[in-house]
This record gives structure tokens, C-alpha cells and sequence, in this order.
């Protein structure tokens, strides 16, 4: 260090003597000035400053330090430079009040000083949390300020003001939370008097606001009871609750009057003894509870209005196993005494009533059983009871058991009597369909709209070698109608495949119809299917067996063939034996004619043998005449008509078929027919028996015969819902009541069914009339099949 200074400096020795000499009296300097400002500092300050508190004078709003630890204060000597004096709000900018609750702001304090000379002292706080005490005074002219820390006294202090700063803080909060409480909330004194109350309190009360602080003054609080609080004083005893629990005795439910809304509140009332005698009493409000319990009340009235009306009985046995409330049919259905009912027996004597009266079902081990009944309050939560009572005449009680959450158990008694009985019969029902079912030799199946198999009868089974739902059958539609198609054959008639039709119609829920298709199976056999739907979209399925019949339908035609056969040769002979018949008769009837003529010209013969040649002439033409008619009927008579007219058949193509066969034979004796037919409203629905038809065709057959060559007949006939009635008009021909063999055959058939035939005669014309009976009229189905068979005659 020697070494860095220059040479120089040691060259020179007078100059440190100068310098020393300036340090001395520039420190002389200071002295002087000090003793000076000691001198005019007051003793106040001079103690604040033996003290170590900092001092200044307050002037012009600056503050001018007076000792070293003012100085130190405002920085002097430091890095900031020599201060003289700084204003003395930005002296104390960084101290805040310690109590702002109560401080004075300190501009004002100062303001005050410097100007009227108004001393003060204030706590201040820094912002490391340390406290200051700042003090102001005067003397004489001057305002001086002293600024020292806080001693433990001023510390406790500034501690105390804010802790019952904090505690009036948490008095309001406490005030507002309980002001604003649902309850009423009041406190009396050892003698009775009001000293406090809440807000709720004071509002039904109609007490102002403020009057409730007691402690400040009782005695005016207790003299203003009756007037501000009189409302409670109207709170009377509602139900009495049992004694409180704890420290709090209950005082029961009590109301008062509302002056503000003009109704009355309802509360339950607690009071809570105080050490000091005195007394805080609580008010629940209530008023939910009461109208709870109101409208409970009105609605176990109402319960109790509808339950009486029930044709259900109703009996609810309390947690104490008593009858608590029963309805009339209750009693009507079990046969109790309601006075009896009335008085609340328990469900064990009920039980035992019961039985006495023999309506209870017959048990083996009647104690166990009522056990079993009890046990239903030992558990509410497994107290579900159901169960069918039969009782003695064929009644059947069904009783029901419901618990409730309290211990209570309600019972219903429902008289099923009727209901029993019809499910009684339709099980029953069921049964005997099921078994007519299964002994049908129709192959019946039916599946659901899902498309699971319902039923299958044991023919199913029979006719297509498995039953649908047996274990390892299909049991689906779907898979049903694969198994069917691979032991059927496809349609060879052009009709669509029943298969893929039956699916379809499964498919649509909508515009299902009923049909049937013949099914020919691999095996040979032939089955006659019907599909139909149910009214539950489910679908009836129904195979018969039909190779059998068509194996008889087969030999009836081949037999039908033979006869046919056999009725051409019959007819031909009739007509063959006819015609050879009629000419040796018409030589006979010739001969003898001559004969006659030539006796009656040559007069060579007598009365009587020409007697006898006409005897001989007459009976060869009545036996003409009966050739010619057994030769004209041979067609009716013989077995190809019998078979071509054989059953009902629809009046339109019937009576036609009769007016063609009647204008044939018409037309081979040159005679006209005019056919007559008035059409019946039912003529679609409505046929004619065979027996009928054969009767028009003999009664249009006779006139024919009765009628000369160029004549003319008139046929009629009408089908009714009455019967049928037939009619025929022809020349009258003077041959007296003998009209042939076609009439008489008509009259015989006639007289088969209960009818009979008229003949009249009337200007010339001899008309003929038969009314056939309502059993000769068939109603026919729209396939044209008569839906009872008719008698065929």
C-alpha cells in the first residue's frame, strides 16, 4: 500500500500539518454548533432524546432532525448525502396505524400541530410488523415530534385493542347469524324479565329494531315486555312434548298471533337453564309440522272415505300387532263384528275369530302357521305374504301382506270366488283343446309372432317326422320350413312355393289372409296345407293327409267310368228295344185299322168283334205311348243323369243345365219351350237339391210329352229361402188325368220330400205347379260345395 502512493507525498511534510489543521477546526465547528442546539432544545425533548428516541422540529410541514438518531432516521451521513430536513409525510410514509379503528389519521395529527399546536401521540406499525410510538408537542414556538419503539405497556395495549376489535367482530357476525336464524331465540333474566332477543323474536313480537339489547338496559327491557313481546304471551300449549333432552326442557308446541300477517304460527319451544339463573328459550317453527300433520289427518280421512267404498278388505295391524284401521268390506267379507273390530284386537285374536267362523283354510298345525302370520312384524323388510285362502263352499280369500318401514303390516282380503271358478274352466278349457288337439289325425302346429313354435300336436310329429320345440327339432319358423322343404317336392302346377309363402306372410304384420295349397311329398304321400293367422299375429299351420282319399277319389272315378259305361249300353238298349218295340206295334195298330175300315165298308164284321179290334187299336196305342215316354226318359232315369246332377248345385248354371236338356227333348217332338226364371236376391248363395232339380226336369218332361207337335210349353221355376217352386204350362189335351210316365215319376218324387203337385186348367191351358219344401234349399259357401249335404234323392 506504501508503495502506490507517489514519492511526492512524502517530499512535503508541511502538508499534513494543514491538514490535520483543517480536521481540528472543522470539528471545533461542529461542537460549537451542537452545544447551540442543546441549548435551545425544550427538556421534554431532551429526555425523549436521553432515551433514545429520535427528535425532530416540525416546521413548514418539514422536519428537521435534532439528534443522531434523527439524523439516522432521515439518512444524514449516509449514501444519500447530508439531509438537513424532509417532509414529514414522506418521513413517515412507511409507518401505517396500529389501530386504525381508533387512530387519528396522521396527516390531520400533523396538520394539527404545526398549526394550532394540538399535541397527540399515535401508535405506528412498520412494515416488518415492528411498533412505534409518535409523539407531538410544542414548546414554546416550536412543534417538535418524537419517534422511539414501542415499550411492552404500549405493546399489551395496541395487543388488548385488537383483540376486542376481533371479539366486536365476531360478535356481529354472531349477532347477524343469529338475527337471521329460522327460530326465535330470547333470553330472560332470573326474574323473568326479557333482556334479549333475536330478530325473528322481535318481528313477531313487533319490537323496533335495536330494542333487544338487554344488558345495557334491563330494566327498560323488562318494563317494555308486555307491550313489545305481548303476542307471546298468547302461546298456549299445543301437544305436550315429553321432558327435553339433555339440558333443554321441552315446553311443548305453542302459537301466537302474527300481528303483521294476521295469522297464527305454531312452534315447538325449548328452554336451556343458564349458571346464572337466568333462561334462553328457543321457538322451532313448526308451522310445516302442523300443516304436515293437518293435511295427513285430511288425507287419512279421505283414505278412510275411499277404503269404505272398496269391495276390497282392508285390515293394517300396527308395530304392536292391534288393529289400527279397517274398512267395511273388511268386516262384510270375513264376517266380523265391526263394534269387535272397533275395540283394536290384536292379529291373534282376529286369527282365532277367524277360525272359529271357519274362514280361515283348514291347516294342519294351526299354531305354526299363525306364527308363521306374526313373523311378518319380525322383519318388514322380508314381510311379502301372499296366498290363496279356500275356504268352506267353495270361496277363495287371495290375502295380500305389505309391510311398512315402522313396523306396520297391512293386509287385503280379496274375495276371487268368481274369479277362481272362470280360471277353474278355462284351465280346464285349455286342457280339453289341448287334448282335442292332440288326438286330431290333423297335422296342427302353431308359432308365435317372433316365429317361436307354440304348439305342436302328436300328428305333426305323425305326418312330417318331428314335433317343433322337442329337444333336437327346430323349434323356429324359419327352421321348420327348411326341414318341411327338403321332404316336400316343388309345385309342378305353376302354383308358388307354400314355403316361401308361408315365411312371407310371417314377415308381414299387416293385410295377412287365410289360404290352402296342396303339398306333394317325396315319399309319395299328398297333404292338403292351411295357413291362417291368429288374432295375437301368431299363425296356425294345419296338414291332412290326403292320399288316401285321392286313392278313393281315383277308384270312384274309375267306377264312376264304368258305370257311365254301363248307363250308354243301358240307354242304348232301352232306345234300341223301344224302336224295335214301336214298329211291330205300329204294324199291329196299322193292321187293325185296316181291318176295321175294311169291315165297317164291306159291313162283313159284327158289333162285337169290331168291339174288340178297337179294344186291340187303344191298348197297342197306350202301349205306344208308353215306349215312346220310357224311350224320351231313358237319359233321367239312368245313371249318367244320376251322376251328372248328383248334389247341390248354385240355382243359376242348375236351372240352366235343366232349360238345355228340356229344349233337346222339346226340339226332337217340334214343340217350343219357353223357359221363365226370376232371379232370387240370394241366387249366389242359395242351390237346388238334386231331388228338385230331377222334379222340374219330370214335370218338364211330361209336358212335352202331353203336347202336339207345333205346341208350345211354358217352364218356370224360382229358388227362395222359403223353397223352390216349379211350374209348367202346355195346351190342355182332353187326355183326362193320365198324364204319362214323366208325371207320375215327378208326383212319386214329390211326395218324398212332403210336397205335392197341382194340375189346373183354365182357358185351354193345362198348368201344372209343385212347391218343394224348405229342406230341398241348400246354402252354399262361395267354392260352390253346400255347406250340409242335401238330400239327393
Amino acid at each position: 500500500m506504501i508503495s502506490s502512493f507517489p514519492s511526492e507525498a512524502f517530499a512535503a511534510p508541511w502538508s499534513w500539518a494543514l491538514a490535520a489543521a483543517a480536521a481540528a477546526a472543522s470539528l471545533l465547528v461542529a461542537l460549537g454548533r451542537a452545544r447551540r442546539v442543546r441549548r435551545r432544545v425544550p427538556p421534554a425533548l431532551a429526555k425523549a432524546a436521553a432515551e433514545g428516541a429520535a427528535t425532530f422540529r416540525l416546521r413548514d410541514g418539514r422536519a428537521r432532525p435534532l439528534d443522531a438518531a434523527a439524523r439516522a432516521r432521515l439518512g444524514w451521513g449516509g449514501r444519500l448525502g447530508l439531509r438537513r430536513s424532509a417532509p414529514a409525510r414522506a418521513l413517515f410514509a412507511g409507518l401505517s396505524p396500529a389501530d386504525p379503528e381508533n387512530a387519528r389519521p396522521l396527516e390531520r395529527s400533523l396538520d394539527a400541530l404545526e398549526e394550532g399546536g394540538v399535541a397527540f401521540r399515535q401508535m405506528l406499525q412498520d412494515e416488518a410488523g415492528r411498533l412505534w410510538e409518535l409523539a407531538g408537542l410544542t414548546a414554546g414556538a416550536g412543534a417538535y415530534l418524537t419517534l422511539r419503539g414501542a415499550e411492552g405497556a404500549a405493546r399489551e395495549l395496541i395487543a388488548l385493542r385488537r383483540e376486542a376489535r376481533a371479539l366486536r367482530e365476531e360478535r356481529d357476525r354472531l349477532a347477524a347469524i343469529i338475527d337471521g336464524a329460522p327460530i326465535l331465540m330470547w333470553r330472560r333474566d332470573a326474574e323473568g324479565r326479557l333482556i334479549w332477543a333475536n330478530a325473528p323474536y322481535r318481528a313477531l313480537a313487533g319490537a323496533q329494531d335495536g330494542t333487544q339489547d338487554g344488558a345495557k338496559d334491563g330494566a327498560k327491557d323488562g318494563a317494555k315486555d308486555g307491550a313489545q313481546v305481548g303476542a307471546l304471551r298468547e302461546l298456549r300449549s299445543g301437544d305436550p312434548r315429553a321432558e327435553g333432552q339433555g339440558a333443554f326442557r321441552a315446553e311443548g308446541r305453542r302459537s301466537a298471533f302474527e300481528p303483521a300477517t294476521g295469522r297464527r304460527r305454531w312452534f315447538d319451544v325449548r328452554l336451556a337453564p343458564q349458571p346464572d339463573g337466568s333462561e334462553v328459550g328457543y321457538g322451532i317453527d313448526a308451522a310445516p309440522i302442523v300443516d304436515a300433520e293437518a293435511s295427513l289427518r285430511r288425507f287419512v280421512e279421505t283414505l278412510t272415505g275411499a277404503f269404505a267404498n272398496l269391495s276390497v278388505g282392508l285390515a293394517i295391524f300396527d308395530a304392536e300387532r292391534r288393529l289400527g284401521l279397517f274398512n267395511p268390506a273388511f268386516a262384510d267379507l270375513m264376517g266380523l263384528d265391526p263394534a269387535w273390530l272397533a275395540s283394536r284386537p290384536g292379529l291373534s285374536d282376529v286369527l282365532v275369530r277367524l277360525r272359529e267362523s271357519r274362514a280361515l283354510p283348514d291347516q294342519a298345525d294351526f299354531a305354526s302357521w299363525r306364527r308363521e302370520l306374526m313373523s311378518l312384524f319380525d322383519d318388514p323388510a322380508a314381510a311379502d305374504y301372499a296366498e290363496m285362502w279356500n275356504l268352506p263352499g267353495e270361496r277363495a280369500i287371495r290375502v295380500v301382506a305389505r309391510p311398512h318401514p315402522q313396523g306396520a303390516v297391512a293386509f287385503l282380503f280379496e274375495d276371487v270366488t268368481e274369479t277362481a271358478r272362470l280360471e277353474r274352466k278355462y284351465l280346464t278349457e285349455v286342457k280339453r283343446r289341448r287334448a282335442t288337439m292332440d288326438r286330431l289325425n290333423e297335422a296342427v302346429a302353431a308359432f308365435g309372432p317372433s316365429g317361436a313354435a307354440q304348439f305342436a300336436n302328436p300328428a305333426f310329429a305323425r305326418v312330417w317326422g318331428f314335433r317343433p320345440g322337442d329337444e333336437g327339432a327346430p323349434a323356429r319358423l324359419s327352421d321348420v320350413v327348411a326341414r318341411c322343404r327338403e321332404l316336400s317336392r316343388p309345385p309342378t302346377d305353376g302354383a308358388p312355393d307354400p314355403w316361401d309363402r308361408l315365411l312371407e306372410m310371417m314377415a308381414r304384420e299387416d293385410s295377412r289372409t287365410a289360404w290352402a295349397q296342396r303339398i306333394d311329398l317325396k315319399d309319395g304321400r299328398a297333404l292338403q296345407a292351411r295357413f291362417a293367422p291368429l288374432p295375437d299375429g301368431s299363425i296356425l299351420t294345419a296338414f291332412t293327409d290326403i292320399t288316401a282319399a285321392e286313392r278313393v277319389a281315383a277308384a270312384l272315378r274309375e267306377r264312376n267310368e264304368a258305370l257311365e259305361a254301363a248307363d250308354e249300353v243301358r240307354s242304348a238298349l232301352i232306345s234300341q228295344l223301344s224302336e224295335r218295340l214301336r214298329r211291330p206295334l205300329g204294324a199291329i195298330i196299322g193292321a187293325s185299322r185296316l181291318l176295321l175300315d175294311d169291315a165297317q165298308a164291306a159291313r162283313g164284321l159284327d158289333q162285337r168283334t169290331i168291339g174288340c179290334v178297337n179294344a186291340v187299336v187303344r191298348a197297342a196305342a197306350e202301349v205306344e205311348a208308353v215306349i215312346l215316354g220310357a224311350g224320351d226318359m231313358a237319359p233321367d232315369i239312368s245313371g249318367e243323369a244320376a251322376q251328372a246332377e248328383l248334389g247341390a248345385r248354385r240355382w243359376g248354371p242348375a236351372f240352366a243345365a235343366l232349360v238345355a236338356r228340356a229344349e233337346r227333348a222339346a226340339a226332337a217332338r217340334g214343340v217350343r219351350l219357353d223357359a221363365e226364371a226370376a232371379e232370387p236376391a240370394a241366387a249366389a248363395v242359395i242351390g237346388a237339391s238334386a231331388r228338385s232339380r230331377r222334379i222340374v226336369m219330370s214335370l218338364a218332361t211330361a209336358a212335352i210329352q202331353n203336347t202336339a207337335p207345333g205346341g208350345a210349353v211354358r217352364l218356370g221355376c224360382v229358388v227362395t229361402q222359403d223353397g223352390v217352386r216349379a211350374w209348367t204350362e202346355e195346351p190342355a189335351s182332353g187326355g183326362g188325368e193320365d198324364r204319362g210316365l214323366a208325371h207320375e215319376l215327378a208326383s212319386r218324387l214329390a211326395e218324398s220330400c212332403g210336397a205335392r203337385i197341382d194340375v189346373s186348367t183354365d182357358d185351354g191351358r193345362t198348368r201344372v205347379c209343385c212347391a218343394l219344401p224348405r229342406a230341398e234349399i241348400v246354402s252354399l259357401p262361395s267354392g260352390g260345395r253346400p255347406e250340409a249335404p242335401a238330400d239327393s234323392g
